[in-house]
Order: C-alpha cells, then structure tokens, then sequence
C-alpha cells in the first residue's frame, strides 16, 4: 500500500505538469526540506526570494501564473 501525502495548490500543479521536485530544486536553489513544505503543508508560504524564484521558472509553464494562484 502506498502512502500519499496530502497536496497543496502548487503541490496539485505540479503534479499536473509533471514537474519533479528534484528538477524544480535544481532550477531554483531552494532546499528539498522547503519544497516539501510547500507541497504537503497548506499554511507553509515561500519567503519573497524563494517566491520570486519559483515564480520565476513556473513562468516557463505558465507565464500567466501568480503568487496568489498558490498561496494567500
């Protein structure tokens, strides 16, 4: 039996991209601990530098998305 965590909005969009959490640490410099929290936990929010750099290579995907589009 496979155990699923639970995903947030981003964690949601890039399940549906197919972007891997490794590729996005890589890209963005972000530690795999943070990027974790992003995904699983919903009250986790990115600093403003961390944002930008996810923003930033998200971009690439959709150049519409927004920082609201994952979290308040």
């Amino acid at each position: 039996m496979e155990f699923k965590k639970k995903k947030t909005t981003f964690g949601r969009f890039l399940y549906k991209h197919k972007i891997e959490e490794e590729w996005l640490i890589k890209k963005t410099g972000i530690g795999k601990k943070i990027l974790d929290d992003l995904i699983s936990n919903p009250h986790k929010c990115p600093s403003r530098n961390n944002k930008r750099k996810i923003l930033k290579v998200l971009h690439k995907f959709n150049p519409l998305i927004k920082f609201n589009d994952f979290w308040n």
